[in-house]
């Protein structure tokens, strides 16, 4: 059993945050935008993408609620590393791979970091231009349907 702090620590979120930038380059993302991708790349097979990198737990709707915090913590690590450029205009702060992001990106030989590689392509041909909205909307239709399914079951009252 993995640890949930080992997937969802300032490294790792990091590593997400920068296969993510990288292959949406030159493309910016705010905060917002990069916690809606992150759950997609995760959980891509909720979405009607490749399997999910991450087990579908009953609870996951509620990392979103978390995220922001990570992401900032692995925009930091980061930073620090020199691997994201900040930029800061009229629409606020967004962030974008550095030209290091590459170089560093294929240095990484694991399975995991594959995975991450082939999903993040998936998320940002499928919803790479899409809005936020309609990400959250995916998103948030797949918990609704399961909201139904089990209020069906909890209705018959029939327990498996």
């Amino acid at each position: 059993m993995i640890p949930v702090q080992t997937l969802n620590g300032p490294v790792e979120i990091a590593m997400r945050i920068l296969v993510l930038l990288r292959e949406a380059f030159p493309r910016a993302m705010d905060v917002h935008r990069l916690v809606l991708l992150d759950y997609a790349l995760l959980h891509s097979s909720d979405l009607g993408g490749p399997d999910s990198i991450h087990p579908a737990i009953p609870g996951r709707k509620g990392e979103i609620g978390m995220k922001r915090s990570l992401i900032h913590q692995g925009i930091q690590v980061l930073n620090r590393a020199n691997l994201v450029v900040t930029i800061v205009d009229d629409s606020g702060w967004s962030y974008r791979a550095a030209e290091g992001a590459h170089s560093f990106i294929s240095c990484l030989e694991s399975a995991y970091v594959a995975k991450l590689i082939e999903r993040s392509s998936w998320v940002v041909d499928e919803l790479g231009t899409a809005s936020n909205d309609y990400i959250r909307n995916q998103i948030n239709s797949v918990f609704d349907s399961w909201s139904e399914e089990f209020d069906e079951f909890h209705v018959a009252g029939t327990v498996k």
